[in-house]
């Protein structure tokens, strides 16, 4: 690990220094791999190592900030989806697709509509 300079300590103060929002462990790594095919889906000329899929990466997040609001949205709206906040309990009871409940007694009885 190399020592922080002054010029590191100075460019911090003044707000030039970056900051790592993401880190991978090596190009084995399941979070690189997916970076790296989501780059390529979109610019498959990118080179493949990890410089220039995460200059690739940065340009793609700074051009967010540019898109108009629905399809800014539209992705948003698309991670939300796949955020699993909790554990599911399973499917539970009775397979009821294709039946109705009975207004008369509350049993199930079975359809003869289509969906």
């Amino acid at each position: 690990m190399s020592e922080v300079s002054i010029e590191d300590i100075q460019s911090y103060i003044r707000g030039k220094e970056r900051h790592p929002i993401l880190t991978v462990k090596d190009i084995n790594d399941p979070d690189y791999k997916s970076i790296r095919d989501f780059v390529l889906e979109i610019k498959p000329d990118t080179e493949d190592y990890i410089n220039s899929v995460t200059s690739v990466m940065n340009s793609l997040m700074s051009s967010l900030r540019h898109m108009e609001i629905n399809d800014y949205n539209l992705i948003v709206n698309t991670f939300k989806k796949y955020e699993i906040k909790g554990t599911s309990n399973g499917i539970r009871g009775n397979r009821t697709y294709g039946y109705d409940r009975s207004r008369i007694d509350g049993r199930m009885i079975r359809r003869k509509r289509g969906n």
